[in-house]
């Protein structure tokens, strides 16, 4: 009797608990920009800590753990640390300033000749390669951050090419190339505090970087004393050109720099709101964001309430709201990545290594600084890619009062790009203009939490509406297959018809549930390997035709196949991670 007392207790407790509201929201994301939380380091004490906290937000929501009986999946790291004091000589003269040590690198020693390489980049599918006609093994080379008329609307380097631009891209092309050494020119066009505090150890990567050269950021400065000429001329030149100036630098450098490595572990936080219809719950929608940021760094913490304490507080604010009102017909899979700052870490492991079947994800959500307001706007970064998502961004933030600003390509600044290698439809919600980013001074204080209601209220709507959706959400499977919203079942007779969704190819096309497939363009469907076939061979057709079984009379209907839409090219404008 005792027992049953208690589980009642506990069911009416859950189903009166405090609803979430506004104040909700400043409570946790007060909590998780807090000293408590020290920066929520990756692989640190305070990232277990906000750990800890989202794993109790996501038990308080309801959710079902995504990892058999655990929320959490260990993400193994590589922590860098400096084991002495490092040190830079120029033509045999120390350097005392100008310059500091990276984790985009090894650590080791190195003497070796300098070359300049431009803007680092090896891209010849579009025509520019500032490896060309130059000699870089053995020798340390030097080049800029950005690339050639970056930030301009006639940079080649746009959309999928902006993967050329990242630091982390540029020196793994210079280790590539045989260089011995990075050096790179920072600080040109502003002051680069913000980059120095997030690249310096200490600091985590995915791997072990044995393959990779010591890498060094320097000054303008400095950079010219190395050249023998203006770094901002030479930037000038290329822009202008667009063709590479590599050449030999008389400089010599010797350099040592003791970083060590030490294998540790981070978690991703997971958890699943389970959907209510039998076919699409087998469909799952990511709702995530990255819980991470720069931790301690010279004695500062890095608060990151922006970047992305609220981003991490929208996703707890979803599970809780998606949960307590009518749950939804496709299921959400919550998630809250570690290890975004340093080259999202969580993020690739996690589609590595899926708690549901990767072809079930339907599309991905990534939140990622949502909480400075963006004067009455909101971006939905790859909303535009089709029409649907367009449509019900825009309704959602309508709505609220904003005003939805979408494009076609999500970009590859933030988490949505593991999912986006993965051909995984993504798409990055961002609604901030913060000048503290990634500085000590990014506090809870600063937060819009009147806007911040907002974005979690029209996320709510949006999110909501994709998983109600009766239609298919991408018109295109990741095995490039068209996405047709049929459910089949092998049969004696063909391929079963047991659901149809109602906007979709075969919906449209007038395609009942009940329905038999027995060929699709003149040829027999009895198997799902068949069926797949012919429309594997039905390449760039506009439709294909279908012979069904209805009532055992044979009717024959065309469905229209949904057309590819040209990529577009244009990358959301943020910080270059």
């Amino acid at each position: 009797m005792r027992k049953v007392v208690l589980l009642v207790v506990v069911a009416v407790f859950k189903a009166f608990a405090a609803p979430v509201t506004k104040e909700t929201v400043r409570g946790w994301l007060t909590e998780l920009a807090s000293a408590r939380m020290e920066g929520r380091g990756t692989a640190s004490e305070g990232g277990a800590r906000a750990a800890d906290y989202i794993v109790a937000r996501f038990r308080e929501a309801g959710l079902k753990p995504a990892f058999g009986d655990s929320f959490r999946q260990r993400v193994p790291v590589v922590r860098l640390e400096l084991a002495g004091r490092p040190s830079l000589l120029v033509n045999g003269t120390p350097c005392k300033k100008g310059w500091g040590v990276t984790v985009l690198g090894s650590g080791g020693e190195v003497e070796a000749e300098v070359v300049f390489c431009g803007y680092g980049i090896s891209a010849p599918e579009l025509g520019y390669d500032d490896y060309a006609g130059v000699n870089v093994k053995g020798k340390a080379v030097i080049f800029l951050r950005g690339a050639p008329r970056w930030g301009g609307k006639k940079t080649p380097f746009q959309g999928r090419s902006v993967k050329h631009v990242t630091l982390s891209e540029k020196v793994s092309v210079a280790g590539k190339h045989g260089a011995c050494a990075v050096l790179i020119v920072s600080g040109l066009k502003k002051d680069d505090k913000a980059a120095r505090a997030h690249l310096a150890p200490p600091a985590v990567r995915r791997s072990h970087s044995s393959k990779l050269p010591p890498v060094l950021l320097v000054s303008p400065k400095l950079a010219r004393r190395i050249l023998g000429k203006a770094p901002a001329d030479l930037a000038r030149k290329i822009d202008a050109t667009l063709k590479p100036c590599s050449f030999c630098t008389a400089t010599r450098i010797k350099l040592s720099v003791p970083l060590v490595e030490k294998t540790t572990y981070a978690d991703n936080i997971a958890g699943i709101l389970e959907g209510t219809d039998n076919d699409l719950k087998g469909r799952y929608i990511v709702v995530g964001a990255h819980y991470d940021h720069l931790g301690r760094r010279g004695g500062k913490i890095f608060y990151g309430a922006d970047d992305n304490a609220s981003g991490t507080v929208c996703v707890m604010a979803l599970a809780h709201l998606m949960h307590s009102d009518n749950p939804p017909k496709r299921s959400l899979l919550f998630v809250c990545f570690t290890g975004e700052e340093w080259g999202f870490i969580g993020s690739r492991y996690f589609v590595e290594h899926m708690p549901v079947d990767k072809d079930a994800v339907a599309m991905m959500l990534n939140f990622d600084m949502v909480g400075r307001g963006l004067g009455g706007k909101i971006c939905f970064f790859g909303a535009a890619g089709q029409r649907l998502t367009e449509r019900l961004a825009r309704d959602a933030a309508r709505r609220e009062n904003l005003i939805a600003r979408c494009t076609p390509f999500a970009g590859y600044r933030s988490d949505q790009a593991s999912f986006l290698r993965e051909n995984i439809p993504a798409i990055f919600i961002y609604c901030s203009r913060n000048p503290d980013y990634h500085t000590p001074r990014d506090t809870a204080d600063k937060i819009d939490y009147e806007n911040l209601w907002k974005v979690i209220r029209v996320a709510q709507r949006f999110v909501s509406a994709l998983a109600n959706y009766d239609g298919v959400l991408t018109p295109w499977r990741r095995d490039g297959l068209p996405n047709l919203g049929l459910f089949l079942e092998e049969h004696k007779d063909g391929l079963l018809v047991r659901k149809v969704l109602r906007h979709s190819p075969a919906g449209r096309a007038g395609v009942r549930s009940g329905d038999t497939i027995v060929a699709a363009d003149a040829k027999p469907c009895r198997t799902s390997e068949e069926f797949e076939k012919v429309l594997k061979a039905a390449g760039n057709k506009r439709c294909i035709s279908l012979t069904l079984l209805r009532k055992s009379k044979r009717r024959k209907l065309k469905i229209a196949l949904p057309r590819r839409r040209k990529q577009n090219t244009r990358s959301p404008k943020l910080p270059i991670r």
